[in-house]
């Protein structure tokens, strides 16, 4: 019979700076369509700290030419995050994006792992995205998009501190 005990979460290698520092970190990896076409993707991400909010506006850039595959090649996304005081807790966030509108959802950190969850207003988009420690100034990032109950894109992500 297999050993029901869960083991106790190691501390996480280094604490998160990603959220927590006003920095500039680039973004590269593959972006995959509903097709299960891959396409690279670039972009960076800008997190300052304003009146009281976190901001972070990402932008990113599929390295293809227009096309039925790839019908939108750029995008961004301004993300407002109400202050975190410490990696134990949790905090809801809200964003504008210029392709899929009004967006709302949540991150906890776990560990070395920053999980997040969203949906549309409507509810009609649903997502999920892990950004998880690399190094002091790496993070891995893998997320899904889900449209109408099915996966619309997902992602492999690298953010690198400028």
């Amino acid at each position: 019979m297999p050993d029901s005990t869960v083991p106790a979460l190691a501390p996480a290698p280094q604490r998160h700076r990603y959220l927590f520092d006003e920095s500039v970190w680039l973004v590269s990896g593959v972006y995959i369509n509903e097709r299960s076409l891959s396409v690279d993707v670039e972009g960076e991400s800008v997190i300052r700290h304003r009146n009281g909010c976190w901001f972070n506006e990402v932008t990113m850039e599929l390295k293809a030419e227009a096309s039925a595959e790839y019908r939108n090649l750029q995008y961004k996304t301004v993300y407002e995050y109400t202050p975190i005081e410490s990696e134990r807790e949790s905090s809801v966030w809200h964003a504008s994006n210029d392709l899929l509108g009004r967006l709302h959802g949540m991150l906890v950190f776990v560990d070395d792992t920053i999980l997040s969850s969203y949906q549309s207003t409507n509810g009609s988009i649903r997502g999920m995205e892990t950004l998880r420690i690399i190094s002091e100034y790496e993070y891995q990032c893998r997320g899904a998009l889900f449209e109408a109950g099915k996966r619309s894109s997902s992602w492999i992500l690298r953010y690198a501190k400028a």
